[in-house]
């Protein structure tokens, strides 16, 4: 929980420092200074008994500064994020972080993202669900093809129906598949 969640949760909640304090036990001042930035002036275990408070409150706090009330919105989030990593692992593909950062860096600026975070309907569970089991198809459709070919490759090496550069060149496609 960030110093701008808290004040934002609090004011969703229509609730003075003084009884944010007195309901989970910590000084005004405290929670004033937290909200001021000062995060020295609550612990980390203090902060995750505040957030538990507000989720009991249906004050849910999310990535960066995100905070929504009465439905856990970012729970969706983290699943497909969750699924997405699980389905990249899966299919053998293990991006650095720095390729991450930079991917999330191309998302961001994409129009794409600037419509669905400014969208009012957001993706389903099982609209999301969909999504995963259409890419896991593609992906094992991308395994069979990859199996296919080389079938084809060893064939043809055989049989001699493609010429040298043609028989490398698939071989440094399914090099690059992999």
């Amino acid at each position: 929980m960030t110093p701008e969640q808290l004040r934002m949760g609090r004011a969703a909640l229509k609730m003075t420092t003084r009884e944010i304090g007195a309901a989970v036990g910590l000084s005004h001042t405290a929670i004033a200074n937290f909200e001021r930035g000062d995060e020295s002036t609550m612990s980390v275990a203090t902060a995750k008994r505040l957030e538990a408070w507000f989720i009991d409150r249906r004050v849910f706090f999310g990535p960066k500064h995100g905070v929504c009330l009465d439905s856990d919105v970012f729970a969706a989030e983290r699943w497909y994020s969750t699924a997405l990593f699980k389905l990249l692992d899966e299919a053998g593909i293990h991006p650095s972080s720095s390729e991450l950062i930079a991917a999330g860096r191309r998302a961001e600026s994409s129009n794409e993202w600037q419509r669905g975070c400014n969208a009012v309907l957001r993706p389903s569970l099982s609209e999301l669900s969909e999504a995963i089991d259409a890419a896991v198809e593609m992906i094992e459709r991308m395994g069979k093809m990859e199996a296919a070919l080389q079938i084809a490759m060893r064939q043809n090496s055989h049989d001699m129906l493609m010429t040298g550069d043609e028989l490398r060149q698939c071989e440094a496609a399914l090099e690059e598949s992999k």
